[in-house]
């Protein structure tokens, strides 16, 4: 499965980056999410669990959502390192 990961951000439409474990805890990590970008329409938070999904549109929830992808992204290791902390990942799993 790592290997899919690194096909996948060889691709220029895919940006993978990783939060290390070191980071620590982090905003939005009790609460996993989705926004989702339309090119001609408002952007909306999406949000799924083992019973429902929800579909947050209210510009100012996507807002408040939108500022703690900023906050998570200001934490994540760059492209490159993503992806040579995945492939040790990845070497370390061979290993085991």
């Amino acid at each position: 499965m790592l290997d899919r990961l690194l096909e996948a951000a060889q691709l220029p439409t895919i940006t993978l980056q990783v939060l290390p474990f070191g980071a620590g805890a982090y905003p939005g990590m009790v609460t996993p999410f989705t926004l989702i970008g339309f090119p001609e329409q408002a952007p909306v938070a999406y949000m799924e669990n083992l019973a429902s999904n929800l579909y947050v549109e209210n510009p100012e929830d996507v807002r408040r959502y939108t500022l703690l992808f900023n906050h998570l992204r200001a934490r994540v290791a760059d492209p490159d390192t993503s992806v040579a902390l995945i492939s040790e990942a990845a070497r370390e799993l061979e290993r085991s």
